[in-house]
């Protein structure tokens, strides 16, 4: 999957941030006053744009059904019966039980209660193999280990969302920006309004209008 370009954002944020009046798309900051007064520091804008990025990430892996969710999934450790399921996003995958040396899909119980019966009473159940029970983020298991798909994000020095995120990503890098007494302080609002509205459209897929539309609206209907 093609990643969203970091290079290619620090230029784009720093071109509309007058960063750089003498070379505005170097992807560097101007560090005299001539050229630059706001913005001193590239990795500034670095950490902005990477916020923005991580945000960007988090969104996609808690939505299900996301096409790009599967990149930050991946299996647990192996975790012995009872024990708690790592730090994740969103919700958890499939299970798998190990029986020697063998990982085969779990089957569900219908409560936890039915695993601890098979632990105890190995006897009573001789072909019940391979189930599981997940329960506040345990995992029951009458195997020898157990494994969980589950999906996970740390934030990199890189941009992590993909490439169509790009935009979205220099917009939320500008909103991290702002400082007092901007002089177009609406460049901060602006990206902040955008990159709200990507992450509730195009990447959870609510229905929500840009506030220029609805004032649009308000005005037609007045």
């Amino acid at each position: 999957m093609p990643a969203t370009n970091l290079q290619t954002c620090q230029k784009r944020v720093i071109s509309i941030l007058m960063a750089n009046r003498l070379s505005p798309y170097d992807g560097v900051v101007g560090t005299g006053s001539s050229q630059n007064s706001r913005y001193q520091v590239n990795q500034e804008i670095t950490d902005s744009i990477l916020e923005a990025d991580a945000v960007i990430c988090q969104a996609r892996i808690s939505t299900p059904g996301d096409p790009y969710r599967n990149t930050w999934v991946s299996f647990t450790p192996d975790l012995a019966h009872a024990a708690l399921i790592p730090p994740h996003i969103g919700s958890v995958g499939g299970v798998d039980v190990k029986v020697g040396s063998t990982y085969t899909p779990a089957r569900f119980t219908s409560s936890k209660a039915e695993i601890l019966a098979m632990r105890a009473h190995p006897a009573l159940y001789p072909n019940a193999q391979n189930w599981a029970f997940i329960e506040d983020s345990q995992l029951f298991h009458n195997g020898d280990s157990g494994r969980v798909w589950r999906s996970s994000f740390t934030k990199s020095a890189a941009c992590q969302s993909p490439e169509q995120d790009q935009t979205a990503v220099v917009a939320g890098g500008l909103a991290g920006l702002a400082k007092d007494g901007s002089i177009t302080p609406e460049i901060y609002t602006m990206g902040a309004t955008y990159f709200q509205w990507y992450i509730q459209t195009a990447i959870k897929g609510q229905m929500v209008a840009l506030p220029e539309i609805q004032q649009i609206e308000r005005s037609l209907a007045a």
